[in-house]
């Protein structure tokens, strides 16, 4: 279920999804803990905790109505996920063996160009990436490692435009870029990311 609360979920968020379900089949933990950061509808957390019986799922949003809407979608759909109201880490305390995001990333002033059915019916707040479109990813992968386990992973989506300046954000911040995710349409899409621990 979707409102105008959150982001309409679309096939690259799919791609983002079926990435960190491949990352998680290559991990031998009996439980794996993934923080689904700015969940918004809950789509990526739900559909990994749906898909690997093994994931141990949070979702955390800013919005109190997107949350609301989550944990709706996941007794709908049955599944066991935990909701919380963050601004990004503030409110997260736990550590995670994956850090999954699709934040805010179109760019201020972009935002008036978008086509009608996004900008006329998505909230601003997810959509919001600042004056670059970046602001959200220096953010996450400065902070990110203060969240995640050893040989943990960040994976995020991205603007077709962005994949490259974000791989240099994460390298700038002790995580070594593994691939590029490709969407439909061959265009950039987001990225699977390693923690690698500076010590």
């Amino acid at each position: 279920m979707i409102t105008p609360d959150v982001l309409i979920p679309r096939p690259d968020t799919e791609n983002i999804v079926e990435e960190t379900l491949a990352v998680m089949h290559g991990m031998l933990e009996k439980s794996i803990h993934v923080l689904d950061l700015c969940c918004g509808s809950g789509a990526i957390g739900i559909a990994i905790a749906k898909y690997e019986e093994r994931a141990v799922v949070t979702g955390s949003d800013l919005s109190e109505t997107a949350l609301n809407l989550a944990k709706r979608n996941a007794k709908k759909i049955g599944v066991q996920v935990d909701f919380l109201q963050s601004n990004l880490f503030q409110n997260i305390s736990d550590r995670f063996d994956i850090i999954v995001s699709n934040p805010p990333y179109i760019p201020t002033q972009k935002i008036a160009e978008l086509s009608e059915d996004v900008k006329n019916y998505e909230p601003k707040l997810a959509l919001d990436g600042g004056n670059s479109g970046l602001d959200f990813y220096q953010k996450i992968f400065q902070q990110a490692y203060k969240y995640l386990n050893h040989e943990s992973y960040l994976i995020c989506e991205c603007g077709w435009n962005q994949a490259q300046d974000i791989a240099d954000i994460a390298e700038d911040n002790s995580f070594n870029v593994q691939r590029i995710i490709k969407d439909l349409a061959n265009l950039d899409r987001g990225l699977v990311c390693k923690y690698v621990n500076p010590n």
